[in-house]
């Protein structure tokens, strides 16, 4: 079976074809450990060039930076644009595998071809050491840990690739363009965290206090990102703070009539618009100067805001007194009121901007605000708590409190802004429990698009799960759980090489493998281009003498990964070669086993003895259901910390 991630992009973009012959030619350097800072290679295939570079994704003025090491983020770049021309080549949607030389010489075309049809194929037993094509998935938990996973091995078998502790638990988050940060507000500590998501670790923490312990800003909550990613804008007590995410830093705080709920900006990033409920208003912040210019009253109590950029007008949902407010964009007016009922939540526009869809979990019903005429044109009932909406390209999805439907509405029906028409609903099963229910809310979307396919995940907080739906069908097409956490928001932090920058130039970020010579099979399906490109990676700085040393895979040799809560359990591992070879030890060796609970709640570490065919015998009694990660060092052999999907078990 293809895993489902494949069959969710490789389905969809990439068609599976007969291979051609191609000339390959390939100049080796001879040092294979100073590599510089940037490689470059260009071919050219009927008429259509491309150019492949991979270089570090530090500053290139930096002068320390002379060679690409294991370990190190890059950006990997293909060019591709007509010969003739030098036009860009746009929507060709490449795809491109990382993957370690072990064979003497250049790849010839047959090796190249083979390789390129185990990659497209999904064979889960010659994986590349990078996936060019790949997302990976970002839980927020209740617990202050971010869960990454990587649903390549299909949903119900997918790998935990890191859990990252924060300071506290979450509240929202936003996260860059080119999702190479994530930014995390953290109320409970008074935090701001920021995440790399090439690292997955938390690389700094912004405190609201300066160095003499005074306050400049307390218990962070809302946050968004300005459109041209120049600010990041956070809700906090009696104002809004204001920084910058590169570098990310605190700028200024801005006094707002009570705390904020709820941000929108105007199309070109020129005005900020704050939602404060308690004062019953809306504040127009000017961006340029970080002054609000004015503050309008809107209603009793104003939750939702959201900016249509068809009709350039902001649109504010009142929860006390059901009114919609309706503020131009340029004069700065509020000109217009629609009326609805008592309870509305949620405002949100569809991608267009000429429909404005509101959730009212009080009285179950869903409304739709013509932008076009600034008047309410239906209204139905959906389930029981409506409270949030999310957006594809083609449906709307319904979030609620009470009930695990998952409700979506085609946005190009026709009868959607017809009066006196049903709106066209349809439904699905979203799991086991209410999708909206969880014991620590957060207003943080849980239903994002899946990169590369017309479908969605869903984070379930209750089912401890994430639900992938692929459009038209009536049910989920599968699930993965989230180790014992509860996702209350989820984001796919998209790894595909897509044109980021300008047309025909498709890149991505990632995190280079350990060092020796790879390479980069690149398939475009048309025109059809296969080609092997060469990268040379070094050992990281101070550690070239190591790069002789083996490096290991570790097999599980247990016959369960399902453990019992009480009873001793008795766990085998063996290490192998990168070849799949067998470990001859030739002396004794110590093995030092650390096993953990994912939830943080137990540790422990012991010694055991290596044997001389590899292998690591050891028995551990589970004291809590759960999940556990084993860990193994081995300094002596140069095993470090090595973190894998099969050292995770579950204890019932």
């Amino acid at each position: 079976m293809i895993p489902l991630k494949f069959i969710c992009f490789i389905g969809e973009r990439i068609v599976l074809i007969r291979f051609v012959f191609i000339t390959l030619c390939f100049c080796v350097a001879s040092n294979a450990w100073a590599m510089p800072a940037i490689q470059e290679q260009k071919i050219e295939r009927q008429g259509i060039v491309v150019e492949f570079s991979v270089e570090n994704i530090k500053d290139q003025s930096d002068k320390k930076i002379k060679k690409l090491r294991e370990g190190e983020n890059v950006r990997f770049r293909f060019n591709v644009h007509d010969n003739t021309t030098g036009s860009g080549f746009t929507g060709a949607y490449p795809a491109a595998w990382v993957h370690r030389r072990f064979e003497s010489g250049p790849t010839d075309i047959d090796l190249c071809k083979k390789k390129a049809q185990t990659f497209i194929g999904g064979s889960l037993f010659s994986k590349a050491d990078l996936d060019l094509n790949s997302y990976y998935i970002i839980t927020l938990n209740d617990n202050a840990t971010l869960s990454v996973v990587d649903p390549i091995f299909g949903f119900g078998g997918s790998k935990l690739l890191n859990m990252i502790p924060l300071p506290g638990p979450g509240y929202d988050w936003v996260d860059t363009a080119d999702q190479t940060h994530l930014f995390v507000s953290i109320p409970s500590k008074n935090q701001i965290a920021q995440v790399s998501t090439t690292d997955w670790s938390v690389t700094k923490a912004l405190s609201g206090q300066d160095e003499s312990g005074n306050y400049l800003w307390r218990s962070p909550q809302r946050m968004a990102m300005q459109p041209d990613q120049h600010y990041i804008w956070v809700s906090v007590s009696d104002g809004v703070a204001v920084f910058t995410a590169r570098p990310f830093r605190f700028i200024r705080f801005i006094k707002t009539p009570g705390d904020p709920v709820d941000f929108a900006f105007s199309g070109n990033s020129r005005y900020l618009y704050t939602a404060n409920t308690k004062a019953g208003s809306v504040s127009i912040i000017d961006i340029g100067s970080l002054k609000i210019i004015k503050t309008i009253a809107t209603g009793s109590k104003p939750v939702s805001l959201a900016y249509s950029k068809l009709s350039k007008a902001l649109y504010v949902s009142d929860q006390e007194d059901g009114s919609v407010s309706i503020i131009d964009g340029q004069s700065l007016e509020k000109v217009a009121m629609a009326q609805s009922e008592p309870g509305l939540g949620m405002l949100r526009f569809t991608p267009n901007g000429r429909w404005g869809m509101m959730v009212n979990p009080e009285t179950n019903r869903l409304s739709i605000l013509d932008a076009s005429q600034n008047r309410i044109v239906q209204k139905g009932l959906v389930e029981e708590g409506p409270d949030q909406i999310a957006f594809s390209d083609d449906l709307a999805y319904i979030r609620h409190r009470g009930s695990s439907t998952l409700l979506m509405v085609t946005l190009d029906d026709q009868s959607i802004g017809k009066e006196n028409e049903r709106i066209p609903v349809v439904d699905a099963p979203g799991g086991e429990s209410p999708l909206g229910k969880m014991s620590l809310y957060s207003p943080a979307l849980s239903i994002v698009k899946a990169p590369g396919s017309n479908g969605v995940l869903i984070a379930n907080p209750m089912d401890k799960a994430v639900y992938f739906y692929k459009e038209g069908m009536a049910a989920p097409m599968g699930q993965f759980n989230n180790y014992g956490r509860s996702p209350r928001a989820l984001l796919a932090v998209d790894r595909s090489l897509k044109e980021r920058r300008k047309p025909g130039v498709y890149e991505t970020i990632a995190k280079l493998p350990r060092a020796g010579i790879y390479d980069v099979v690149y398939y475009m399906d048309s025109p059809r281009i296969l080609h092997c490109f060469q990268v040379q990676v070094g050992s990281a700085e101070g550690n070239d003498k190591s790069r002789n040393k083996t490096a290991f895979k570790i097999q599980n040799l247990s016959s369960k990964k399902t453990l019992h809560v009480g009873q001793k359990a008795d766990l085998k591992f063996r290490l192998l070669t990168d070849m799949d070879e067998p470990v001859n030890i030739k002396k004794s060796e110590k093995v030092e086993v650390v096993i953990s609970a994912t939830s943080g709640l137990w540790r422990n570490r012991m010694t055991v003895d290596l044997t001389p065919l590899g292998e690591i015998v050891l028995q551990f009694i589970p004291p809590l259901r759960g999940f556990y990660q084993i860990d193994l060092m081995a300094p002596g052999l140069g095993l470090t910390l090595n973190r894998q999907q099969e050292m995770l078990f579950e204890a019932e």
